[in-house]
């Protein structure tokens, strides 16, 4: 090792009075492979006091061995071969207190050094400078990298916020969107929902209207149909009223003749009926002349006895049917064509038929007609009467003061009650009774029947 190694260790203390160092690691001979630290003084070596003063650098030996005890530094130099410890004479440089007094009691050791020329001190100042300047270039460097580290940092922090604030800003977006979209679409559903609930109570109410408009148009209906029962049954009642007064009154005309209105045909003279047929009782006052083409259906041929009461009951009925008072209007003396309802007619001369004559009862079965002449009766060959709505040939009287002659082939209706004679022409058919009060009465290859009284 040379002298000059040691020319680099020194030490001082900054303005703070914190140690600074510079150590070079030198040899130690007689240790062999083994490197220590020759000088290295720093905070933690000056406990209790520490480095005051620079370490001059040590010339002309070389470090033979060093003994670091608790602080305490001994160094053995030798200068031209020969050692020497750590004592220099004050001549060489003032001595330097490497550490303070330590706790052991131990005096503390010092350095005497030679004294370091001026180049070699001058050339350690430049080295000193320079490494300086080289360390304060890496600091510098290293600084300016820092900054430049941490600006980029900041840049790359920086685009990362905006790039995490337009991420945010788009999740918000679309979380707002999709609040929106949510909001509309309950919104949208509220409203369908509000709008079906609107129809559906529209129609419910249109049903309920509907429904009590029926019901109220049945509730009419009812009781239209409860007015027309009611009417119908006033009707009816009615109706049963003036059949049963009807029916009185046509039990009482019909009573009128007694007992003559069991005889189908009756005569106070003669009564003469060849090739006929007849269907009721036969009596007469004088002769009756049948022969073997006559037939008698229901009855019989009564004696002049027998019949003098029926004649009796005849002749008074006429007299009471010939007074009825009037209730209709004959439209001429012809009766051919006309159609009769119900009541007391009077012609005070003949009457004739020449045509279809009609009875119409007006759906009153109990109707009673009664037709009047002061005179005649007499119809044309062919001719007839027609019955309608519940007219009956047992109702209806032909009331004659003269003669009744009706015509052959005639079809004819009613009670014949004649205060003359009465003939029937050949052929004819009568749905009634031929009653002569006072004269004969002739048929001639006729059909009647009498029996249709008023309760058939």
């Amino acid at each position: 090792m040379k002298n000059s190694d040691l020319s680099y260790l020194f030490s001082n203390s900054d303005s703070l009075g914190r140690s600074r160092s510079v150590s070079k690691m030198v040899p130690v001979p007689g240790i062999a492979s083994r490197r220590v630290a020759a000088v290295l003084i720093s905070t933690a070596l000056a406990v209790g006091g520490g480095l005051v003063s620079p370490i001059p650098a040590i010339a002309g030996g070389d470090v033979r061995s060093v003994t670091h005890q608790r602080c305490v530094l001994s160094m053995r130099v030798s200068r031209g071969g020969a050692e020497s410890d750590n004592s220099a004479s004050a001549s060489d440089a003032s001595p330097v207190t490497m550490c303070g007094p330590n706790t052991s009691g131990r005096t503390s050791t010092r350095l005497v050094p030679s004294p370091m020329p001026p180049q070699s001190r001058s050339g350690l100042v430049s080295k000193i400078d320079g490494a300086k300047a080289k360390a304060a270039a890496r600091s510098v460097a290293k600084a300016a990298a820092a900054v430049a580290k941490a600006k980029a940092a900041a840049d790359a922090a920086a685009g990362k916020a905006a790039a995490a604030k337009v991420a945010a800003d788009a999740m918000a977006a679309k979380a707002a969107a999709d609040a929106q979209a949510i909001i509309d679409a309950k919104t949208a559903a509220a409203i369908a929902a509000a709008a079906n609930a609107a129809n559906a109570a529209k129609v419910a109410a249109d049903v309920a209207a509907a429904k009590l408009i029926t019901d109220a148009a049945a509730a009419q209906a009812a009781a239209a149909q409860a007015a027309a029962a009611q009417a119908a049954a006033a009707q009816a009642a009615a109706a049963a009223v003036a059949a049963a007064a009807a029916g009185v009154k046509a039990a009482a005309v019909y009573a009128y003749l007694g007992t003559a209105g069991n005889y189908t045909v009756l005569a106070d003279a003669a009564v003469t009926a060849p090739a006929s047929t007849i269907t009721g009782n036969v009596g007469a006052g004088a002769a009756i002349t049948l022969d073997a083409q006559t037939t008698i259906h229901g009855g019989l041929v009564r004696s002049n006895a027998e019949s003098a009461t029926a004649l009796a009951d005849l002749a008074a009925g006429y007299a009471t049917l010939s007074t009825l008072p009037t209730t209709g209007t004959l439209n001429g003396t012809d009766l051919g064509g006309q159609t009769l309802t119900p009541g007391v007619y009077h012609s005070n001369v003949a009457i004739a038929i020449s045509d279809t004559v009609t009875f119409d009862a007006g759906g009153d079965p109990n109707a009673v007609f009664v037709i009047q002449t002061d005179a005649a009766l007499n119809t044309t060959a062919s001719t007839s009467t027609r019955l309608l709505n519940g007219a009956k040939a047992s109702n209806i009287y032909w009331v004659s003061a003269g003669a009744v002659t009706l015509g052959a082939s005639s079809i004819f209706d009613g009670t014949i009650v004649s205060d003359a004679a009465v003939t029937i022409g050949a052929q004819s058919t009568i749905l009634g009774k031929a009653l002569s009060v006072t004269a004969a009465t002739t048929l001639d290859s006729d059909t009647i029947d009498g029996t249709n009284n008023y309760t058939n």
